[in-house]
């Protein structure tokens, strides 16, 4: 899922004659760009012609769920570096480093929102550098254990942790939480 905010909408037509991509607009100017993995760098190359060219502005974050925390995490990106594709773990970095309180207070709700059963799992599963199988052994569980704790985070959070992405951003978010 890639979320963007944009100075105009005229994008959209531009964008269909390079790729395939489903669209949902949540404001005028804010949405939700659902396209495959393999087109990002497209979409990076685009956000940057779009600014050059046309004066549009265009900047994406790829990240986990429609939320507060990744709400912020866009505007932030938007203000810090417009016309990219950002990664949410690499702006929740940035926003450690220049002390960006709104979306660390936003981290800490997201930690906070997470069932300590649930967050114990994901602390174990990082730690097990996102593998089920170690997971499992350091756990003492069944494999088929992990996989469900996998579906019960993302039901509760909407955080995939199959998805390495996921994995560091939750890993950045939990170790803010915990030596802050």
């Amino acid at each position: 899922m890639i979320r963007f905010v944009c100075s105009s909408n005229l994008f959209e037509k531009e964008l269909r004659n390079i790729m395939d991509f489903e669209i949902d607009y949540l404001s005028p100017t804010e949405g939700i760009l659902y396209i495959e993995s393999d087109d990002r760098n497209q979409l990076d190359l685009f956000c940057v012609q779009m600014a050059q060219e046309k004066g549009i502005t265009l900047t994406c974050l790829e990240c986990y769920a429609q939320d507060e925390l990744t709400t912020k995490a866009l505007s932030f990106a938007h203000r810090l570096n417009p016309n990219k594709v950002h990664r949410l773990s690499t702006i929740l970095f940035i926003a450690i480093i220049q002390k960006n309180q709104p979306l660390l207070d936003d981290m800490i709700s997201f930690v906070r929102s997470i069932s300590p059963v649930l967050l114990d799992f994901a602390r174990a599963y990082i730690d097990n550098g996102g593998n089920a199988i170690k997971t499992s052994t350091h756990l003492f569980v069944h494999r088929n254990t992990i996989n469900n704790r996998l579906n019960q985070f993302y039901d509760e959070t909407k955080m995939d942790l199959r998805d390495t992405e996921n994995v560091k951003a939750l890993e950045i978010i939990l170790n803010y939480q915990l030596y802050s």
